[in-house]
């Protein structure tokens, strides 16, 4: 080997894991099917209790977890559907989602295995729930449709997949999407949502 030829591979071995290092992080590949909804209060003292699923998100090849949050409201009664993520991790800018004044509320769109898509409009803001166990993430909500929530809870929806898709604030951006696998054990979702399914002022049990 000549002098030539050990400079060049020296250098090339050398700019290797900076190379590598610019690459962007490939989307991670979907978690397993989760078994159930878990089924939870966001803080001590909270009269609203939450269905979780854990997912994926992913952003102009960045990929972080996700989670869908599904909640009974009272006052009035009304169902909610929440996104959680790291925009950070994916560098996506929701500025335009956050707080009461937002300058755009999406629309999201939200697709369960090959039924027609929905839209939804949307607000966000950063939290830190003790029971995330992630840091803080931005937490996207919106107004479930509750035919939507009547047909992740039957029987032959388990396994389909839940896909979220927002659009970005910068022109010509790529929108965040999430991705969700429903759990074929439906009975903690069901348990949350029921009084608003049936319109009933009651709320459901905390869980033990």
């Amino acid at each position: 080997m000549n002098l030539i030829c050990k400079t060049l591979c020296s250098l090339t071995l050398a700019l290797s894991p900076i190379a590598a290092a610019q690459k962007p992080t490939p989307p991670a590949p979907l978690d397993l099917e989760p078994t159930a909804w878990t089924v939870e209060a966001p803080y001590p003292q909270s009269t609203i209790i939450n269905a979780r699923i854990n997912g994926t998100a992913a952003h102009d090849g960045n990929s972080s977890m996700a989670i869908l949050h599904v909640a009974c409201y009272s006052a009035p009664l009304r169902p909610m559907i929440s996104l959680l993520t790291h925009t950070d991790q994916l560098h996506f800018k929701p500025g335009i989602y956050e707080g009461p004044d937002a300058r755009s509320t999406g629309p999201l769109s939200l697709t369960t295995g090959v039924l027609p898509p929905r839209t939804y409009r949307v607000n966000g803001y950063y939290s830190a729930e003790p029971t995330q166990q992630h840091g803080v993430l931005f937490k996207l909500t919106m107004p479930a449709n509750r035919q939507e929530l009547r047909e992740w809870i039957t029987d032959d929806m388990g396994g389909q997949l839940i896909r979220m898709t927002i659009p970005s604030a910068i022109p010509g951006d790529s929108p965040l999407s999430a991705e969700f696998i429903l759990p074929k054990d439906s009975k903690g979702l069901r348990e949350v949502i029921k009084p608003c399914l049936n319109n009933r002022k009651s709320t459901p049990k905390k869980p033990s």
